[in-house]
């Protein structure tokens, strides 16, 4: 039992009959990428940021590229190339954290001064609520503490106290007999 394709054999093409077309399409992305990489060095050349942010519209319309496309290539063309170590495996924790500094201190350049103070002032009013509240027995303590230093430093406290004493310990000899 023969299955017969349902394309002529005509319209099927074999992959050597492809390659002249794959190579006239690598060497025109190949053609497309210098033309690319030529612009990125035109712009990155100039040092005055007005005329490279003009160059940069040029450059994208030139090249019928949408400006923000064309940005974030050149910004990763311009990033440094990393080149592979062998301490990789042990850079890669470091690096890790490394990163997640640079994340914060990115995010901490990004905010106003307005807002971090609010941040830091709602963090301290936290902390003071804590605080008093874990605090509280302690405190607590230290007034009762210091009202019997009062009352044993007093003399008339202490007749008082021997007085109130003995009274409920008559009241409660009567109930007791």
């Amino acid at each position: 039992m023969n299955i017969e394709s349902e394309t002529p054999k005509s319209q099927v093409r074999t992959q050597a009959e492809n390659l002249p077309q794959q190579y006239t399409e690598f060497s025109e992305l190949k053609q497309n990428l210098q033309i690319l990489l030529d612009s990125f060095n035109r712009v990155t050349a100039i040092s005055d940021a007005v005329e490279q942010e003009y160059e940069i519209n040029k450059e994208a319309r030139l090249l019928d590229i949408p400006l923000e496309s064309y940005r974030r290539m050149l910004e990763n063309y311009r990033k440094p190339k990393k080149v592979p170590s062998k301490f990789d495996p042990v850079i890669k924790p470091v690096s890790l954290a490394d990163k997640k500094v640079e994340d914060f201190i990115a995010w901490f350049q990004s905010i106003s001064i307005f807002k971090l103070t609010t941040v830091f002032s709602q963090i301290t009013l936290l902390i003071a609520m804590i605080s008093f509240f874990i605090d509280a027995p302690r405190r607590q303590q230290q007034a009762i503490d210091a009202a019997r230093i009062v009352v044993e430093k007093e003399p008339i406290f202490k007749e008082l106290t021997w007085l109130v004493l003995g009274f409920t310990g008559a009241i409660s000899r009567e109930l007791i007999f």
